[in-house]
């Protein structure tokens, strides 16, 4: 008996989440319809069919739900939760909106329309960061043409960004004072945030396409570096010299280093051993075998001398 009513209040749950779901449905058709509506007379008429609508959705509504009642639910939470691969996928925007959002990702628009539209929103005198940083003077002629393209390419992207931001800002501070329009600056605020986290991650995208062609101790100090005007902040050139200047101090101190003193049977010079060490009996022996081989060599080139000035006479 416990294992019935538990399974019959599965049931019901089931049979109410389903419910609730077609609840919105209807909800979202009854807005999508208000929202086309163009004219008072295509109000009126739209208002008449959606009334008649409703009513022909609501008793298929009624029927389809009746037949759910009747039909057996079962459980399929054993099996885990349910994959969802639309948890990116939120309410629809009006067709109007969608229409022109999907043509302008799909086919872009031309020059003289994105001029026209970053001319009309001009950056603000107040936020310098919005303007794309520019690569340092001094490592321009270390980049290849095409690394400078590509660079090129990412600030064009960057200044396309900060001119939106802008747009959207001036949005932001006409609303601000009111407080109903809370919730609606939160969103903006929120879209804001997306849009000039991109704009620093292609800046830093472009510190890291650019610090491959720099030397070891520009590497160094240009990880440090925060984007500022410039990629690498204005200092570049000084920081690399101080760097250059503690490196070379470094290795300076290093050769004034104490140097280890070889022990006994080691590779080295005669210098390098302690005043108490011996040279070993065989090393003396050997000395003396090496005079005596060397003798007969000696006496031979003293008779050919001999020889040679005895015939010069």
């Amino acid at each position: 008996m416990p294992k019935r009513a538990h399974s019959s209040h599965r049931k019901k749950d089931a049979q109410m989440r389903k419910l609730k779901k077609k609840l919105k449905q209807m909800e979202e058709q009854i807005r999508k319809i208000q929202s086309s509506e163009s004219s008072e007379s295509d109000h009126t008429y739209s208002k008449e069919e959606s009334s008649d609508s409703e009513s022909s959705d609501n008793e298929s509504y009624k029927q389809k739900d009746d037949m759910e009642i009747e039909a057996p639910t079962q459980d399929f939470s054993v099996l885990g939760s349910k994959p969802n691969d639309e948890d990116e996928i939120g309410k629809s925007l009006h067709e109007e909106i969608i229409v022109r959002w999907n043509t302008y990702l799909q086919k872009g628009f031309d020059k003289t329309q994105r001029e026209e539209l970053m001319a009309k929103y001009k950056l603000p005198v107040n936020c310098k960061m919005l303007i794309p940083p520019l690569v340092n003077k001094e490592i321009l002629p270390c980049l290849p043409k095409s690394a400078n393209e590509n660079d090129y390419f990412l600030i064009a992207l960057q200044k396309q960004l900060a001119h939106g931001l802008t747009a959207v800002g001036t949005v932001i501070e006409t609303m601000i004072s009111v407080e109903e329009q809370a919730e609606n600056i939160k969103t903006l605020a929120d879209a804001c945030q997306l849009f000039y986290n991109i704009h620093y991650a292609i800046s830093a995208h472009r510190k890291y396409k650019i610090i491959p062609y720099l030397n070891q101790d520009c590497r160094k100090v240009a990880k440090t570096m925060n984007i500022e005007e410039f990629l690498f902040t204005k200092n570049f050139a000084e920081a690399v010299k101080n760097e250059q200047a503690m490196r070379k101090a470094s290795s300076e101190f290093k050769k004034t280093t104490w140097q280890p003193i070889n022990l006994p049977g080691s590779s080295g010079t005669h210098h390098s051993r302690h005043l108490n060490y011996q040279r070993p009996k065989y090393k003396g022996r050997m000395k003396n075998q090496r005079r005596e081989e060397k003798k007969p060599l000696t006496r031979y080139r003293t008779f050919t001398k001999e020889r040679k000035h005895n015939r010069q006479q």
